[in-house]
């Protein structure tokens, strides 16, 4: 399950970073995207949609991981 976090967590960052100017159907799509490429389901509707909101606004969801080094990184993407 760890891995599956961690890989769905570097999805998220991937998006946010990239997400820009685009539109929630696109951040949608790509979360989608980056979620096949690295082997992982999709997830429900509303959870793409909070986290496309969150994209949208520069701010990647964290997955809760406890203890897991992830979890400290807070904030905005640079």
């Amino acid at each position: 399950m760890a891995r599956i976090n961690v890989q769905r967590q570097l999805a998220i960052f991937e998006v946010a970073r990239n997400a820009g100017d685009k539109s929630m159907a696109e951040i949608r799509q790509m979360l989608r995207a980056a979620f096949t490429r690295r082997g992982l389901t999709s997830r429900p509707i509303p959870w793409l949609e909070a986290m496309a909101s969150e994209a949208f606004y520069g701010k990647p969801y964290i997955v809760d991981m406890p203890g897991h080094p992830l979890t400290l990184i807070t904030g905005p993407l640079a």
